[in-house]
């Protein structure tokens, strides 16, 4: 069979593929095509449910959802972060009424020492408290108070000395934040718990 008589044969054969051409087949175009469309739709949903709408007030600390901007948010009361405050790094020894535990941890609740300047109330809760204490006329040798400079803020300390200073029949002057600022700056070098004595002969009573 000759060479002309074995192309003829192979015709048909070649007729029936594609030729070569450049550039993508449609195929792999499309599905890049709906990749990227799903990639972008997801995306959107993606900012759309995050953005919280793009409004700035969002970011507010005192947002709240429902669409109230942050000007019409009740003011900041610092007798409610407070008791907040104190429910979570207080009540466990001084209890939740403030009672505390007799001969181990002193009361709060119309305790004397509630009433002394906030220039002792601060450094104790910024730097603890360790030794025996007298409070009301009563002895406490309990175990140390913690520090809670790096656990509680400014606005914090202020605002959990401001509910115990007017809870469970105290009525002392709050403490606001400008305060305990200044003395954490004025005590930061501290890294030892106060004692009882060295308060007093400090700061007076």
């Amino acid at each position: 069979m000759g060479d002309e008589e074995l192309q003829h044969l192979h015709d048909p054969v070649r007729l029936e593929k594609d030729e070569p051409r450049e550039g993508l087949h449609p195929g792999p175009v499309v599905l890049l095509m709906f990749m990227i469309f799903g990639i972008s739709f997801w995306a959107g949903i993606y900012l759309i449910k995050g953005s919280g709408g793009f409004q700035w007030d969002i970011y507010d600390p005192n947002y709240q959802p429902g669409g109230k901007a942050a000007a019409e948010v009740a003011a900041f009361d610092p007798i409610k972060r407070g008791a907040r405050v104190y429910r979570s790094n207080c009540s466990a020894c001084h209890q939740a009424d403030g009672s505390g535990v007799a001969g181990v941890y002193p009361p709060l609740a119309k305790s004397d020492w509630v009433g002394k300047s906030p220039d002792i109330l601060a450094r104790i809760v910024l730097h603890g408290l360790a030794g025996e204490i007298v409070v009301n006329g009563n002895t406490y040798s309990g175990a140390a108070m913690n520090a809670f400079a790096d656990i509680l803020n400014d606005r914090d300390v202020a605002s959990v000395l401001t509910y115990v200073r007017q809870e469970w029949g105290n009525q002392y002057d709050p403490v606001d934040e400008a305060t305990v600022a200044a003395i954490r700056t004025a005590s930061g070098g501290r890294s030892s718990p106060w004692s009882p004595a060295e308060l007093l002969d400090s700061f007076g009573d």
